[in-house]
């Protein structure tokens, strides 16, 4: 399957660089200034992710990127981050090769993290409910591989798009102090859509997708002899239930998922196009104890949980034109709820004559997200510029329930942001941009139940921890900016930096317990990155 998916993304962007028209200079300088629109950037990010709206990205459109994500600062949840270095290289680009339409990106991510603790996970799924932590920080490195490939024929007269759309992410994750983490991933996900044009104004269609992948958690030892409280290892289950382990410090993750994509695309005039993306996604993750590297099929492993994640997700995008004005709206909504069946002693897939299976529902995950945008753009030809301003704001209410503890967590959490940018051109196809943005963020209520009785090490460190940070006031401001020229006679280079600062405001909330970890008072984060269009 890894041969098929490299095969899939080396022919799209081979292809889509033999395409390359002989005037190579205009067209690495339109593709450029396209991403340079804060409207034309916001839609691009949703198109190549979603194969319905492939036919919107520009044909010929290539880019490779590469840079440093940094970020540094203790105003982070508990299993945040203190510090971290992510080292990334992108290149993605879509091709016409005769009636098929060819889109496909790579991306790879080193990461440092210094330090973190009370999770040993790859974080691509940070809310499942069973996971190995301990108290020391340790320093992690994470090799993240993700492929997309998408391929889309039109047929009868242009009315009937089919789109099958790939992704692939491969990981490698290790910690190199004690408790040793070696973790491994990969995730494969597949997207068959079928479209429709009823009319030459409106576009329908259903993607069908499908998708596995697994996890492999090891945690070890360098020393082995008696180990102080801090280099203990628990393991965590749901929220608030945990137990120290000394040996079987080993698990796997087997994930499973089918969704279903409805999705139209509505031109309403020659100035207006909405677009409506609705979502269902159910996964089960399987957490069962065999040997690492093993096939599940040839083996009777022991069952640890069972867990069902289930998510609805709306979308919609309203782009209108008025005069040099260009107006984008984005409305979104999520809703995710996760139930897991939790195995105490741990069972066998398969039972013995007479056994009984005992299972009970322990956790409850519940998230809602309401969220929109507004982005206003305008370009004067005649100075060359690109004005482009934003407001926006998000609701979120995010709940834990652990049975066993009694605990059960609610928090809700508002921001509001807005910001403002300018590009500007040259003759000789230089660009300049600066933009800057802030976001200010509160938590207007919250539910706290969690009974002193059954306090346990976990709470003093992260249940206590976690309600600190999510119910702190917060202001954040950012600031970017890009150089762009011409470059190699073909290409158009650029240099962009991103700043942003994250300040605590005011004093957290009063909580009457023993807690052992406190969030920070700020966290800065940077970024810079060397990018090419061609």
């Amino acid at each position: 399957m890894r041969k098929i998916v490299v095969l899939l993304f080396v022919l799209a962007v081979t292809k889509q660089i033999k395409a390359q028209n002989i005037d190579s200079v205009q067209n690495s300088f339109r593709n450029k200034l396209y991403v340079a629109d804060s409207i034309n950037n916001t839609l691009y990010n949703f198109y190549k992710n979603n194969p319905f709206y492939q036919n919107h990205i520009p044909v010929n459109f290539n880019s490779i990127n590469a840079g440093l994500n940094f970020d540094k600062g203790k105003f982070i949840t508990a299993q945040g981050s203190t510090k971290t270095q992510d080292y990334f290289f992108n290149t993605e680009g879509k091709t016409r090769l005769e009636k098929v339409d060819l889109y496909g990106s790579f991306t790879f991510h080193k990461i440092f993290e210094d330090s973190t603790r009370w999770a040993h996970q790859t974080r691509f799924k940070p809310n499942v409910p069973l996971y190995f932590g301990s108290i020391k920080y340790n320093h992690y490195e994470r090799s993240i591989y993700t492929f997309k490939a998408m391929a889309e024929r039109n047929i009868l007269q242009n009315n009937l798009p089919l789109n099958f759309k790939i992704d692939y992410r491969i990981g490698n994750h290790f910690s190199n102090n004690d408790p040793r983490g070696d973790l491994s991933d990969f995730q494969l996900n597949t997207t068959t859509t079928l479209a429709y044009r009823l009319n030459k104004q409106l576009k329908t269609g259903l993607s069908f997708i499908y998708g596995y992948g697994r996890e492999d958690i090891n945690i070890g030892y360098k020393n082995k002899n008696v180990k102080p409280t801090e280099l203990l290892t628990w393991r965590n289950v749901g929220y608030g239930t945990s137990e120290e382990f000394i040996s079987d410090l080993d698990y796997v993750t087997l994930f499973k998922r089918k969704g279903l994509d409805l999705n139209f695309d509505y031109k309403l005039t020659e100035q207006q196009n909405l677009m409506l993306k609705l979502s269902y996604l159910k996964e089960t993750d399987d957490f069962v104890i065999l040997p690492v590297g093993a096939n599940i099929s040839s083996l009777d492993p022991r069952r640890l949980m069972d867990y069902t994640n289930e998510i609805i997700e709306g979308t919609l995008f309203w782009k209108f034109n008025i005069k040099s004005k260009q107006f984008l709206l984005k409305i979104g909504y999520r809703d995710e709820t996760g139930k897991d069946l939790y195995y105490p002693r741990g069972h066998k897939a398969q039972l013995n004559a007479g056994e009984v299976l005992y299972k009970y529902n322990n956790y409850l995950y519940d998230l809602q997200v309401i969220d929109f945008k507004f982005i206003g753009t305008q370009n004067n030809l005649l100075n060359r510029t690109n004005l482009s301003a934003f407001i926006g704001s998000s609701f979120s209410k995010e709940g834990k329930q652990d049975g066993s503890s009694g605990n059960n967590v609610i928090y809700n959490r508002l921001n509001i942001n807005g910001g403002l940018s300018i590009n500007k051109h040259t003759l000789t196809k230089k660009t300049y941009g600066i933009g800057l943005n802030g976001m200010y963020s509160l938590s207007p209520s919250n539910t706290f139940i969690v009974p002193a009785i059954n306090e346990k090490i976990f709470y003093k460190y992260v249940i206590y921890h976690d309600f600190l940070y999510n119910t702190a006031k917060y202001a954040a401001i950012g600031l970017n900016g890009e150089y762009s020229f011409p470059a190699y006679k073909v290409l158009q280079a650029s240099i962009k930096f991103n700043l942003n600062y994250i300040q605590c405001l005011g004093a957290l909330e009063p909580l009457d317990r023993q807690v052992l970890s406190l969030p920070g008072k700020d966290r800065f984060s940077s970024n810079i990155s060397l990018n090419l269009y061609f």
